[in-house]
């Protein structure tokens, strides 16, 4: 018996899709291939940090001047990501112009395209949109009173919005409200009954979002219903929020995103393949 027996899907083995992707493009730009290493690197992250939800969810990252972007072939294991693995999509033309080394066996979640295709077009100023299940988050997304902004983890996040439930989003009408509730200035949206985005001009901005919105909501649910809240103003909060982002001049995330990164090449570089 070899390992390649008994799977349900006989090209999705280990074999066949390890030997893919310890491969790797070379027919990408130096810049899109900066923008691949850096979400590979994420989506490690989003595995080690356990804010994943099976082979479900995705981070998508702009492609600069282009209408596309970048996100995970549905069904790897945000673990197994690498940069040359990541599909290309054409956001306003549906049509996928790089599969990498397993877009032929693997194509777009529907609706991971829907939602990080609408956020894109509408918001030239967000490069980067993550999409999280983590159990804490959810449980807010579900709590009526949503995120209550008592901490600094929940102050630094700016603006929050809020996306009523429509089911799961691969009714392409659902951008037009999800675009629209997210607004202008939010760059952290719930997802009612569901989840949340965080989206960043960088990729490094919309994972510590990320990590800040787990945190505020591991907060809260250990608050519980009846703690007696002391609830900073909406002043303070703003001053946080402002200090927040103008506290390192590399930007918000830069930092911390070359530290995991270090981390990760320590650990395992398979990523940048």
């Amino acid at each position: 018996m070899t390992p390649s027996q008994h799977y349900p899907t006989k090209a999705l083995t280990l074999e066949n899709i390890q030997k893919r992707l310890r491969s790797s493009i070379d027919d990408v730009s130096e810049e899109e291939m900066t923008i691949r290493t850096q979400l590979a690197a994420c989506y490690r992250l989003f595995d080690k940090f356990q804010w994943t939800d099976m082979i479900y969810n995705h981070i998508t990252a702009r492609i600069p001047r282009k209408s596309e972007f970048l996100i995970n072939p549905f069904g790897l294991l945000y673990h197994e990501m690498t940069a040359s693995s990541l599909l290309r999509i054409n956001y306003k033309t549906h049509e996928v112009t790089h599969r990498g080394v397993v877009g032929d066996l693997l194509g777009a979640n529907k609706a991971g395209y829907v939602i990080h295709s609408a956020i894109h077009e509408a918001r030239s100023d967000i490069n980067c949109v993550a999409h999280c299940h983590q159990q804490d988050v959810v449980a807010v997304a579900c709590d009526k009173r949503g995120l209550i902004i008592s901490n600094q983890q929940a102050q630094q996040l700016g603006p929050v919005t809020y996306h009523d439930y429509e089911g799961i989003v691969v009714d392409e009408r659902e951008k037009e409200t999800l675009v629209n509730d997210l607004g202008k200035g939010s760059k952290v949206i719930f997802l009612r009954n569901h989840g949340v985005l965080t989206c960043g001009e960088t990729i490094g901005e919309a994972l510590v979002l990320m990590h800040y919105v787990i945190d505020a909501c591991k907060i809260q649910a250990k608050q519980g219903v009846s703690c007696d809240l002391i609830v900073p103003s909406e002043e303070i909060a703003q001053k946080t929020h402002s200090i927040a982002y103008s506290f390192n001049k590399e930007g918000v995330g830069a930092k911390e995103l070359c530290a995991y990164m270090r981390q990760l090449d320590r650990e395992d570089p398979s990523y940048r393949l």
